[in-house]
């Protein structure tokens, strides 16, 4: 199963979603961004949040999601209402495709945070995939 997370920058909360899944399950997954104008490294709080579970060795460079990777994805996971309704106004033919990861409420950005909220996101985002995806 293609799995692709998706939030704004895609260099906090996508990045961490995709790294977690990938460890959890040994299976490769994706992530990439609505608003990213040139590729950026994953945040440095980021990094240490995943390192705080282990995820030691994970590298991102941003990227803009694309039509493409909508239409190949089996399922796309987003962060906010927000990114789940401007996903589905752009690829309505997708709509089934495209969840929110945090079932009913919206996973907070922890850009330009503290380390603890970061890793308190990443808490949040591992239980996420632990409940919908595992």
């Amino acid at each position: 199963m293609s799995v692709l997370f998706v939030c704004t920058g895609n260099t906090c909360r996508s990045p961490m979603a995709q790294a977690l899944y990938e460890h959890i399950t040994g299976e490769k997954a994706s992530s990439a961004g609505l608003g990213v104008s040139s590729p950026q490294p994953i945040s440095d709080h980021a990094l240490l949040a995943l390192e705080s579970k282990g995820i030691t060795d994970f590298s991102h460079l941003s990227r803009q999601i694309t039509v493409e990777d909508v239409k190949e994805a089996d399922l796309i996971l987003v962060m906010t209402h927000m990114h789940q309704n401007l996903l589905v106004s752009v690829c309505p033919e997708y709509a089934d495709k495209i969840r929110l990861l945090g079932e009913n409420r919206d996973i907070a950005d922890p850009y330009g945070g503290s380390l603890q909220q970061y890793i308190s996101c990443c808490d949040e985002i591992e239980h996420c995939i632990r409940r919908v995806l595992c």
